[in-house]
C-alpha cells in the first residue's frame, strides 16, 4: 500500500469511528458516577442502546437485578434496577461490549421519613468576615486622592477577614482596626475564589477617619421557605439554592445565622419580564440557627415543634421523579402552608444542581394570588405520589408560571453533612 493510500486508508477510519468516540465521550460525561435508589423502588437509567451492563453486588445476596444492555432491544437501550435489599453496588458499563466507558456506584438506601414544611421564614445571615462590595478612591483634606484597596490588588468579591492578624468580626470591627492604625502599613487577608491572601497597605485620612477606599457588607436578611425538618435530629433545609451578595454575586460565608417565624403581609405578583416577590414581617424569636448556606440551600437546626405540623413522608430519589402532576406547599397568604397543583414538565436526571426539573404552576388559585413562583417561594417542597421529591428554587423571567426545582435527595446529602450539635 502506498503512502497516499495509507494516509487515505487511517483518515476513512477515523471519519468513520469519530461518531463512536463522540458518542462514549458523551455517554461518560453525562451519565452519573453514582446513584441513590430507594429500597423498594425500580428507576430506568437510559445507557443508550452501544453500552452493554454487569452489575455487582458488593454486599451479600443479590439485591438488585438489572436488565436492558445493547443487545436487549426489548429494553430500548434502559437499564432497569429494581431494589430490594439496603446495600452498595458498582454497574460496570462497556462501550460497544468491550471497551471500558466507566463503573458506577449505587447505593440502595432506605428511605428517609421527613417532615415537608412549605412555611415562610425569614433568613438572618451574618458573614464570616466582611464582604468587599465595591472600591472606590478617597480624597485627602488638600485634595489629593488614593485608592489603597484597589492598587493592593483588592477586587470586588474577596471576603476580608482579617488585619494584622485579627479576624474580623463586622465592619464596624473591620472600621476600628483600620483606624487604629493610622497611616500605617498593615497586613490585610482575604479569601478569593476559595485561596487565602495577604496584602500590605495603608489607610490615607480623610473625613475624620482613615479608609483604603472599600465599601464593605457584613450581613444580609431575606425571606424564603423551609423545605423539610428531620423530626430525629432537628435538621432543617430550606431554599435549595444559596443565598449570594446582592452586588457581587458571591455566595455569602457563614459565621452566624438564624431563622425566624415570618408573616406574609403582602405579595406582589409576578409578570412576564419582572419576578414577583413575598414581603413580610419577622417574628421577634429566633426558631433556629444556620450552619451552613451552599449552592444547595440554607440547612441548620431548629425545634421541629415551633416550625411544622405535617404529617411525615418518605424522600423520593432523582429516579422516582417523573413527569406528570404534582403538588407543591407554600404559605403566600399569611397562614398554614397550601397545597397547590403543578406540572413536572421535564425531569434532567443527572442534574446535580438547583435545576433538576422543570415546574409549570397550573392551580388557578395560586395563579390568581401570585402570578405563579415568585421570590420567598423557593424552598417549597414539591410532592409528588406521596413522597417529596424537591423544592422549588427559581423561576422563569419571562413566564412566571413556570420555574425550576432541586432533587430533594440532593438537599439531604447536604444536611447529612451538618455537623452534630
Amino acid at each position: 500500500m502506498s503512502h497516499k493510500k495509507s494516509i487515505v486508508f487511517v483518515l476513512a477510519l477515523l471519519l468513520l469511528l469519530s461518531p463512536f468516540v463522540y458518542c462514549g465521550i458523551r455517554l461518560h460525561q453525562t451519565l452519573p458516577d453514582h446513584l441513590a435508589v430507594a429500597k423498594g423502588a425500580e428507576c430506568s437509567i437510559n445507557i443508550g442502546s452501544l453500552v452493554s451492563s454487569n452489575l455487582k453486588p458488593s454486599g451479600n445476596g443479590s439485591a438488585v437485578s438489572a436488565g436492558g444492555s445493547a443487545l436487549a432491544s426489548e429494553e430500548d437501550g434502559n437499564l432497569t434496577l429494581f431494589t430490594e435489599v439496603a446495600g452498595k453496588y458498582d454497574i460496570e458499563l462497556k462501550f460497544l461490549g468491550v471497551l471500558p466507558l466507566k463503573t458506577m456506584s449505587v447505593d440502595v438506601i432506605d428511605a428517609d421519613t421527613v417532615i415537608p414544611s412549605g412555611e415562610t421564614i425569614g433568613i438572618k445571615i451574618h458573614t464570616d468576615g466582611v464582604l468587599l462590595v465595591a472600591l472606590s478612591s478617597v480624597e485627602t483634606e488638600n485634595g489629593e486622592t488614593y485608592a489603597p484597596a484597589k492598587d493592593a490588588g483588592l477586587q470586588v468579591g474577596d471576603t476580608i477577614t482579617k488585619i494584622d492578624g485579627i479576624a474580623i468580626t463586622d465592619s464596624d470591627h473591620f472600621s476600628s482596626l483600620v483606624d487604629e492604625r493610622r497611616s500605617d502599613s498593615f497586613t490585610l487577608e482575604y479569601e478569593r475564589g476559595g485561596e487565602v491572601q495577604s496584602v500590605q497597605l495603608a489607610a490615607v485620612f480623610s473625613e475624620g477617619h482613615y479608609k483604603i477606599g472599600a465599601w464593605i457588607r457584613d450581613s444580609t436578611a431575606g425571606i424564603g421557605t423551609m423545605t423539610f425538618v428531620k423530626p430525629d435530629t432537628g435538621v432543617y433545609a430550606s431554599l435549595g439554592h444559596g443565598i449570594s451578595d446582592v452586588d457581587t454575586g458571591q455566595l455569602l460565608t457563614v459565621s452566624q445565622g438564624s431563622i425566624t417565624n415570618c408573616t406574609v403581609s403582602s405579595v406582589e405578583p409576578g409578570k412576564k419580564g419582572t419576578p414577583g416577590e413575598l414581603r413580610g414581617v419577622f417574628a421577634d424569636e429566633d426558631i433556629g440557627v444556620i450552619v451552613e448556606n451552599s449552592h444547595l440551600g440554607v440547612y441548620g437546626y431548629c425545634d421541629p415543634s415551633k416550625v411544622s405540623k405535617a404529617e411525615p413522608v418518605k424522600i423520593g430519589t432523582r429516579f422516582e421523579v417523573r413527569e406528570g402532576s404534582a403538588q407543591i406547599l407554600s404559605a403566600i397568604d399569611g397562614g398554614e402552608p397550601q397545597a397547590y397543583d403543578v406540572e413536572i414538565e421535564k425531569v434532567m436526571t443527572n442534574s446535580t444542581d438547583a435545576k433538576g426539573m422543570i415546574l409549570h404552576v397550573v392551580d388557578e388559585r395560586l395563579i390568581e394570588k401570585t402570578g405563579g413562583i415568585v421570590q420567598g417561594m423557593s424552598g417549597s417542597p414539591i410532592l409528588q405520589d406521596g413522597k417529596l421529591i424537591g423544592a422549588v428554587t427559581h423561576v422563569f423571567v419571562n413566564d412566571p408560571t413556570r420555574g425550576y426545582g432541586i432533587f430533594v435527595e440532593l438537599m439531604m446529602d447536604e444536611a447529612q453533612g451538618l455537623k452534630t450539635e
